[in-house]
């Protein structure tokens, strides 16, 4: 793993952006674009309820 990873899979869950007024032709939508830190690897290797909870963290925090 190389420092950038390293220093990603320490970072906590943070918001990043939350986005307004996303319009299709149909609908309105927001949404939020949320950093949970680790790497591809640690996807992989963590049960599924582990980035749920990094998601809830990122919401209770920002």
């Amino acid at each position: 793993m190389n420092q950038v990873e390293r220093l990603a899979a320490q970072l906590p869950p943070f918001i990043y952006y939350k986005m307004d007024n996303i319009i299709s032709y149909q609908r309105e939508a927001e949404g939020w674009l949320i950093s949970i830190g680790g790497t591809p690897g640690d996807a992989g290797a963590l049960a599924h309820s582990s980035p749920y909870r990094k998601l809830l963290v990122a919401f209770e925090n920002g």
